[in-house]
């Protein structure tokens, strides 16, 4: 059984349809879906992208995601309006001097190609990281070619490296701090579009390369997250008290990296 950190969340059921509710004069649009067997509470949720969904337990009538709406009409329009206020990604074109994410900071990329500097470097050993020249952040990358895919697949590469050695200077500083964990976890890094991170039952966890764009704080928010399914293989209440001890102010951060995630997938 894996047990994931959604960055988007997957239906649990197929979509019934758009429905309407009018809450104190707004119009509120929203779909139903049937939850799993083993689901046994409503659950309302506003997707990233603005959507508003019921999932209802099987045994429910129709009618009681009205009343599920009703109920959470106030919360509802907030998370919109909230959703609404996030900053949308601009296209990204991988050419040099375009900004990109790296650790929550926009840095100019820098492009050496083919071994001839396009612009000024203090010294080849810079290149390939990212360094702080005056007022400037940067990434410098060297490239076969400028040409945006080269660039883009260089990048790529760049920031899973630097994703790892991130993740390596995290788990060292944070481990030791976690009296149950007799050992450092197996753990890996690939390029996801739905989840932040993963663990598996036999104990190995993933975590979405693109986390190395958003501020280190969301990081130890997903690399914590995953950490206590070690101790808990669920999502249960008691789940979120171990994971609560490990970061208290976890829904907050959380609540940061849902705000950079157009970004940070971008």
């Amino acid at each position: 059984m894996r047990f994931s950190c959604f960055a988007q969340k997957s239906p649990e059921g197929p979509e019934e349809g758009v429905e309407h509710l009018l809450w104190n004069g707004q119009s509120i649009a929203f779909t139903i879906r049937r939850g799993s067997p083993r689901r046994k509470r409503t659950l309302i949720r506003v997707t990233r992208a603005g959507k508003v969904e019921v999932i209802l337990p099987p045994f429910l009538l129709r009618k009681e995601a009205f009343a599920a709406i009703q109920s959470r009409g106030g919360w509802i329009l907030d998370r919109l309006r909230e959703i609404q206020s996030y900053p949308q990604p601009s296209p990204l074109y991988y050419t040099d001097g375009e900004e990109h994410l790296f650790l929550g900071t926009y840095c100019r990329l820098q492009l050496v190609v083919c071994g001839v500097k396009k612009k000024f470097l203090a010294s080849d050993e810079k290149i390939g990281q990212s360094v702080v020249t005056g007022r400037s952040q940067l990434i410098q990358l060297r490239v076969d070619s400028d040409d945006p895919e080269t660039v883009h697949k260089q990048l790529f590469l760049w920031y899973k490296t630097q994703i790892q050695k991130h993740i390596a200077y995290r788990l060292a500083e944070l481990c030791p701090r976690i009296p149950w964990l007799a050992a450092v976890p197996t753990w890996r890094v690939r390029m996801m579009r739905r989840r932040w991170g993963s663990c598996t039952g036999s104990g190995v966890i993933t975590l979405n390369t693109h986390l190395i764009k958003a501020p280190p704080q969301c990081l130890d928010y997903v690399l914590l997250h995953e950490i206590a399914h070690l101790q808990e293989h669920n999502h249960s209440q008691r789940y979120y008290a171990v994971l609560e001890r490990l970061l208290p102010n976890w829904k907050a951060v959380r609540r940061e990296l849902e705000a950079w995630s157009p970004l940070v997938l971008n």
